[in-house]
């Protein structure tokens, strides 16, 4: 399969999945207090928070594909400082806070696709940012993939 190929198919899967998520067809519900809503809204607020530094610091680089596009430079500053795949992390914060809130065991299972596509679609991505870039073999020893590294 070509990386173009790839690329769309990955994409067109993520899509699948937000689709499924916010259309939600299943109403299977689960029990939550008060304290998980409010650990899931955080979680939401945090996730979009991380989305618009992530936006921020790419700018012009952003691109659903994760083929890097021809003029691309490696960022390291902002929120990739700590986190190489912050949209990822912002997406399943969100997805994952929003699940809880909602009381919807389809979405948190929806969730969890994110996770594996995300894990695939982001080990695609390093094979062909490592080919690239000289200092992201560095990087990736350096920086968290969706969480900040603690050393």
């Amino acid at each position: 399969m070509s990386i173009k190929s790839k690329d769309y198919l990955l994409v067109a899967l993520q899509l699948l999945l937000f689709t499924l998520y916010f259309w939600s067809p299943y109403k299977i519900t689960i029990y939550q207090g008060n304290d998980l809503s409010l650990i899931a809204l955080v979680l939401v607020i945090i996730g979009v928070i991380i989305m618009l530094l992530a936006v921020y610091a790419l700018r012009k680089s952003i691109s659903p594909f994760p083929s890097p596009r021809k003029n691309a430079v490696l960022i390291q500053h902002g929120i990739f400082k700590f986190i190489r795949h912050p949209i990822y992390t912002s997406i399943l914060l969100t997805t994952l806070g929003w699940a809880f809130y909602s009381n919807s065991l389809f979405r948190i299972f929806i969730f969890a696709m994110l996770i594996i596509l995300f894990e695939i679609k982001s080990n695609f991505e390093e094979d062909l940012l490592i080919k690239r870039f000289t200092k992201y073999a560095n990087y990736i020893k350096i920086t968290g993939k969706y969480l900040p590294k603690i050393n």
